[in-house]
């Protein structure tokens, strides 16, 4: 039986009790006590609790609730947090939701806190426990940790403990414990998450100095941190992964409790930063989506700074604001020849759409190819832990960044497209403008009358090319058709077909008045659809088309040199290279006529293609000599053409009705080029020469005959394609097969040609050949392929491979030239080309495979990868390589993994007598004695001429200390250094030991000594 007992906003529900009584508490208040396994729940807003309890007093008049005996409360708001208390009592107002627990323990698993998974808990132990009205939690001697563990490895101890709503947490006077050593005090802490209104940011860089950041949102709210951005801090986990309501208190924004359900990217904000040593910036920024506008975006920037130049202190890696005379020199901006006293970046960027034209407009605009690497490296997050702790950022990486963000070019881009709705003549007439655009590109040059490194004047924009209109657009339609199209009104339904149900037919032998004969009953349980079974290809005796479509292209552009502009205060406009206009466009008629469903078809068209290409006026500044002017206007008259083609396709399916051969065909092509435009022009006196079908290759670029027997069904394929070229191309006839059957699949192509037309004779075209096999589930695969030179009588090259299992075998042979050793010089060709033998290689790379033994607490997984790689060429050059892998983990504790990387130059030492190779390579020519004497730690002669050389030792390890992983590495590999013209090889390891806290992996140390290097946090 369940009571519901209504408090102010709340409603308080007791699901189970094994005992309820009323009386009078000692100040005559009724008293309502539920005993014996009480559970009961309390609902307000968005906040749910569950109380379980062995007693619960409720005070209905002023709504208080006392529970006492193993207590357990569980408070969820939502998809923000899971609190679970237990305490020995606990006292709460049901209406305000305030409370009082004693001897508590709080468990809360974080799911809106950054770097923190669903799965952390928080653990909170307190001697009293005290819930506000807001949501504000208050312990007394309170304990916190995220270890689970009964004697947890860490925990942070504190006299006052306050969580916050929005994940905020206050400490004062704690102590953090690492074990039972304390190892740092905080007489107080607090972390904010509410946010000032200008959303400061402070910081340090060795380059601009000490620095704030502000950003005041006008309109709109600060979005979360960037993904990349996570891991940086050292405390991100306090930060929220979504936004909260906030309420404005001051200069404050308080997070509230409630995650923000109606979330907008519009934002409007004011920028304002200040540096000890740069100066200052400050502007505004915008961005804006309307709704049911045509701009879909609108976005803005208006950005002024006042700087000064930076000199590196020569023995320190600091900066100065001041020169060697100890004055600053401000910087100062030249717009448009205009000098202004500041720097500035501005930019309006719009994007408009509608369902028949498309808008956009993109307008950066810079004062100087620096401003972006002075001010915009900026955020709008702090991190306050990490301010304090870290160590900031080096000299070297400001600088890297720095030159990273310098500009280089920017543009001013405007375009748009028109599609309309040309209504009931669209298949007829359809003009689309696909694009016109105007744009004004700027690049970045040197001033080399500005001496000065530092100054950000030693560097400018300049206008490189204009191009005042680009349009592209686009005609097409059909001008004829059958059979004629047919138009559904809009909207309109389709009518399902008519079903009549009908009763079946059945035969009896009796009819009802009882006398014999045969006749037919209605009363048959199941209907029959009297519906006509639909054919199973339905033919289309005869379809055409004649359809048009134009494509004119119109560009003009204005080029500059970067000459023409010295300064940024030169006015050098109307001092271009040259101006250029460009026209082109296809103009084509297409037709198509189709029978019986492509059992033929006939296809045609004709092409126009006019391309006209101009500079009206060129420099005699930038083009001073005639043969440099007549050059540039040589390449237009080039590009002038009026060419005029025509293709036609006739096509035959013979089996179009076919299951199998469908796709079989056989097509006739014919491309004739009617005119062909040919710039004969000499000495500057343009000419061109029209040239039609003459009956000449170039006039009849394409003629062929194309025949293909098509097979298909389901996985087995096959193909064989036959391409005869027909007069006036060169006599050929090309053949390809290709076919697949399950787990195998080959491929082949070869053919006959004319060599040339002052060589009748006939060739062979080479010869190519594919095969592949795979089988036992992809275990095993094998492949090979082939090419043969018929015409030189000669193989061009043989691969192949198989693999089953983890082994694999490679063999390869190639047309190539030899080599032999020579004592002076080494390797030469030898000049003889030859089918040779190239290389051959067998490898192993065992599968991964785990051994566990004592209930699967320990683990042992070893693996190899090894290959051998001979080099048909040149023996001595083949090696050997082998890379044993031992991973060892005993459960919950540590992971070891032990690697080597092993390699044998000289392999060939122990086959040469065998193969009577010369000249003989010194060493030992034993495979097994050597392989010995490269374990030989007693005599350093023999382990030193040993072929088996160790390139590389790795040993990891990942010790696991419940919430913490403490990982190190230390390798072993030689390295081949030259200094100073001196080689020497370099044995020093490369070791790294890392603690991790696995909770919030950005929480962290490294250490990383680096070749002799030692580095902390690099």
């Amino acid at each position: 039986m369940q009571h519901f007992l209504y408090a102010e906003q709340s409603i308080v529900t007791v699901h189970q009790a094994q005992r309820t009584e009323s009386k009078k508490s000692e100040d005559g208040h009724d008293l309502i006590v539920f005993s014996g396994d009480v559970y009961l729940t309390i609902e307000k807003g968005d906040v749910h609790i569950t109380i379980s309890a062995d007693r619960v007093n409720f005070d209905r008049e002023r709504d208080m609730l006392y529970a006492s005996d193993n207590v357990v409360m569980t408070e969820n708001n939502g998809d923000n947090y899971n609190r679970t208390l237990n305490g020995n009592s606990l006292l709460m107002n049901t209406s305000s939701l305030e409370g009082v627990f004693d001897e508590v323990q709080l468990t809360q698993k974080q799911s809106n806190t950054r770097n923190l998974s669903s799965e952390t808990t928080m653990i909170v132990s307190s001697e009293v426990f005290s819930r506000e009205e807001g949501g504000t939690i208050v312990f007394k001697k309170a304990r916190l940790t995220f270890c689970d563990d009964e004697n947890p490895h860490w925990q942070l101890r504190s006299s006052r403990m306050w969580l916050l709503p929005g994940t905020e947490f206050a400490f004062f006077n704690a102590l953090l414990y690492v074990g039972r050593v304390p190892v740092l005090y905080l007489p107080f802490f607090y972390y904010p998450k509410d946010e000032m209104i200008f959303n400061p940011v402070f910081g340090y860089r060795p380059r601009v100095g000490y620095y704030t950041q502000t950003t005041t949102y006008l309109i709109g709210r600060k979005p979360l941190p960037e993904e990349s951005d996570e891991g940086d801090g050292l405390f991100n986990f306090a930060h929220p992964s979504q936004l909260m309501e906030q309420r404005r208190e001051g200069l404050f924004l308080r997070n509230l409790d409630t995650p923000l359900s109606d979330y907008s990217s519009d934002y409007l904000k004011v920028l304002g930063d200040v540096y000890s040593n740069l100066g200052a910036m400050m502007g505004v920024q915008g961005e804006f989506s309307p709704k049911d506008s045509y701009f879909k975006k609108i976005a803005f920037t208006d950005l002024f700074a006042v700087s000064r130049n930076l000199y590196k202190l020569e023995d320190d890696a600091l900066y100065s604001p001041k020169n060697k005379y100890g004055v600053s020199e401000w910087n100062k901006s030249v717009v448009f020849g205009k000098k202004l006293p500041f720097r500035f970046a501005a930019g309006l960027e719009a994007q408009g759409s509608s369902d028949h034209t498309t808008f956009n407009i993109s307008l950066p605009f810079y004062s100087d190819p620096f401003f972006k690497a002075d001010f915009l490296n900026r955020s709008e997050h702090m991190d306050w832990i990490n301010y304090v702790t870290s160590q900031g950022i080096s000299t070297e990486a400001e600088m890297e960044k720095f030159e990273d963000d310098i500009m280089e070019s920017y543009s001013w881009k405007i375009n748009g497209s028109i599609s309309p709705d040309w209504g009931r003549v669209s298949d007829y007439f359809n003009l689309r403008i696909t694009s016109i655009a105007s744009s004004l590109d700027w690049a970045s040059k040197q001033d080399k009358s500005v001496t000065s490194e530092v100054s950000t004047d030693r560097q400018f924009f300049y206008p490189s090319q204009i191009v005042p209109l680009s349009v592209s657009a686009s005609v097409t339609g059909t001008l004829f058709s059958y059979p004629r199209k047919k138009k559904e009104a809009a909207g309109a339904a389709v009518e399902p077909p008519d079903i009549d149900l009908e009763t079946p037919g059945v035969w009896t032998s009796e009819s009802e008045d009882g006398e014999s004969g045969g006749s037919f009953s209605n009363d048959a349980p199941f209907p029959v659809l009297a519906v006509n079974s639909p054919s199973v290809k339905e033919i289309e005796k005869f379809k055409y088309s004649l359809d048009y479509s134009y494509t004119p292209n119109f560009t003009s552009l204005y080029s500059y040199s970067a000459e023409a502009w010295p300064n940024a205060a030169a006015n050098a406009w109307k001092d271009y290279m040259s101006n250029f206009i460009a026209f082109s466009g296809d103009f084509r008629i297409a037709s198509s006529a189709v029978w019986y469903n492509g059992f033929a078809q006939l296809d045609n068209d004709i092409v126009f293609s006019p391309s006209y290409q101009h500079h009206p006026e060129i420099s005699e500044k930038f083009y001073p000599t005639v043969a440099a002017r007549n050059q540039v206007r040589q390449s237009d008259y080039m590009a002038r053409k009026l060419d005029l083609s025509n293709t036609n396709t006739l096509k035959f399916k013979p089996f179009i009705l076919d299951d199998y051969w469908y796709d079989s065909y056989i097509a006739w092509t014919l491309k004739l080029n009617l005119i062909r435009t040919e710039y004969i022009g000499k000495n500057g006196t343009p000419a061109w020469k029209y040239n039609t079908v003459n009956g000449s290759p170039e006039s009849i670029p394409e003629h062929n005959i194309t025949s293909a027997a098509i097979y298909k069904n389901d996985d087995i394929t096959g193909s064989f394609t036959l391409i005869t070229n027909l007069p006036p191309q060169l006599p050929k006839y090309e053949m390809k097969f290709a076919g697949s059957v399950p787990h195998f699949s080959t491929k082949m192509e070869s053919g006959i040609a004319v060599r040339s037309r002052e060589d009748p004779n006939w060739d062979f075209m080479p010869f190519v050949e594919e095969v592949s096999v795979n089988g036992f589930d992809n275990k095993f695969t094998m492949s090979q392929s082939y090419k043969y030179l018929t015409t030189q009588h000669r193989n061009e090259y043989l691969n192949f491979s198989a693999a089953y299992n983890g082994f694999s075998v490679s063999y390869s042979r190639l047309y190539t030239t030899g080599f032999k050793f020579d004592n002076k010089t080494g390797w030469k060709s030898d000049g003889e080309e030859r089918f040779r033998s190239y290389q051959g290689k067998i490898s192993y790379e065992s599968p991964a495979k785990s051994y566990f033994w004592w209930g699967n607490r320990i683990g042992l997984a070893p693996s190899l990868s090894t290959a051998l790689v001979w080099d048909f060429l040149r023996p001595p050059l083949s090696y050997f390589t082998f890379s044993p892998v031992l991973h060892f983990r005993i459960n919950d504790f540590i992971e070891i993994k032990f690697s080597s990387e092993h390699r044998n130059d000289v392999v060939f030492r122990y086959f040469q007598g065998a193969l009577g190779y010369e000249p003989k390579l010194p060493g030992e020519t034993n495979l097994w004695q050597d392989l010995m004497d490269s374990f030989n730690f007693a005599e350093y002669d023999k382990r030193k001429l040993s072929g088996f050389k160790l390139k590389s030792l790795s040993l990891e390890m990942n010790h696991n200390l419940h919430d913490w992983d403490v990982k190190s590495k230390f390798k072993i590999e030689p390295r081949l250094l030259t200094e100073k013209g001196v080689t020497r090889y370099d044995y020093s390891p490369y070791i790294s030991v890392s603690v991790v806290w696995k909770p919030m992996t950005a929480m962290q140390s490294n250490i990383v000594d680096e070749y002799g290097s030692v580095k902390l946090n690099p």
